[in-house]
């Protein structure tokens, strides 16, 4: 009985030790198919990333307002719709446009065909390709923001609190530049230090040619700095000079500084600009300047943001601004901001007027 007992026992253990091995076998052969099958996934993931990192990204931003003035009858306005095209042509090649419609432009041809006049603007605000050499040097040719304080930068309206700009931005330093520029990045220990150099065909031009001989330069250096308390720190300066500016041939010459420093809830951003202008011995125009400058402090806790601006231009003539500006704004989701913006506006002494503005800024991604 006894070794009856151990042969069936026996019998069993051999069972239970070849399913054992069986279930292990099977298992493994399972965990490889799983591991084969990752590594498929992976590798078509990465196809997909790189297939999608080379396609043509479309993306932009849009707002529409609604505008009360002292002087005009209130009403919306279709303010802007802007296309950023961006392809990514190797991983050293850049390509970046933007194309810009102002004012909801609306073209209609008479019966000859020829175009009537219309409201509104089609405009092509940039097209450039950078080649990404290293940090400290990125080269970039083509049309391109010119690099000048923090506004002319970052200007569009869902990243700034107003919709309208500074009364000197773009009357001091052009909105433009068609030419070629190397920027980039040194570190210095805890601190940064960003510059933009380039050369161009100068203000008057339309983009087909330069209209004479001499370029336009610029040079931009930003320092950004790690101090207590202070959760950002950005200052630097601009310089540019042009030759020709326009038929008269007088030439510019312009100068700027820029602060921008936060601390918890709350940033002081500002920006001070010089230009002269001087005819050669040809011209019979006088030299005569233009300086202008703005201060804007934002107290930004969560989802809302508001604040005060101080805003000074004069134009070398009888004109000068002086505009005091209030704002509110309320980003509803991560791509909508809803703005309230009031501003008061004194030009050459007279009285007062007012400007209001309801605006809704989204941007497309």
């Amino acid at each position: 009985m006894k070794k009856s007992f151990k042969i069936i026992s026996s019998a069993v253990s051999a069972m239970v030790l070849m399913s054992s091995f069986a279930h292990a076998a099977s298992t493994e052969s399972r965990l490889e198919n799983l591991e084969a099958g990752l590594e498929l996934a992976e590798e078509a993931n990465a196809e997909l990333r790189t297939e999608l990192e080379n396609r043509m990204r479309i993306s932009g931003y849009v707002d529409v307002e609604y505008v009360v003035t002292d002087d005009n009858d209130p009403g919306f306005r279709m303010h802007h719709l802007s296309l950023f095209f961006q392809k990514k042509l190797s991983d050293k090649w850049r390509f970046f446009s933007e194309i810009e419609y102002e004012d909801a432009p609306k073209f209609e041809s008479n019966s000859d065909t020829t175009l009537k006049a219309s409201q509104g603007k089609i405009f092509v605000e940039a097209v450039n390709m950078d080649y990404l050499w290293k940090p400290e040097a990125i080269f970039r040719v083509g049309r391109f923001f010119t690099p000048a304080g923090i506004w002319s930068v970052d200007h569009y309206p869902p990243f700034v609190s107003m919709q309208e700009r500074p009364k000197h931005i773009r009357a001091i330093f052009p909105q433009l530049v068609d030419g070629a520029m190397v920027y980039g990045t040194f570190g210095l220990g805890k601190h940064y230090l960003n510059y933009n150099a380039y050369i161009g065909n100068g203000e008057g031009n339309n983009g087909h040619n330069d209209s004479n001989n001499q370029r336009a330069i610029g040079l931009k250096t930003s320092l950004i700095a790690s101090v207590p308390l202070l959760s950002n720190l950005e200052f630097g300066g601009t310089v540019y000079s042009d030759s020709r500016t326009t038929n008269d041939n007088s030439s510019k010459t312009a100068l700027g500084g820029h602060l921008k420093a936060s601390m918890m809830d709350l940033t002081l951003q500002s920006e001070a600009s010089f230009a002269k202008f001087e005819a050669d011995a040809a011209g019979a125009t006088n030299p005569t300047t233009r300086k202008g400058y703005y201060a804007q402090l934002t107290y930004s806790p969560n989802q809302w943001a508001g604040g005060f601006r101080h805003d000074y231009y004069e134009d070398g003539s009888t004109k000068n601004r002086v505009a005091n500006s209030v704002f509110v704004n309320y980003q509803a989701l991560t791509n909508l901001v809803l703005k309230v913006e009031h501003h008061m506006i004194s030009e050459d002494s007279k009285d007062d007027k007012t400007k209001t503005v309801f605006s809704i800024v989204s941007y497309l991604e």
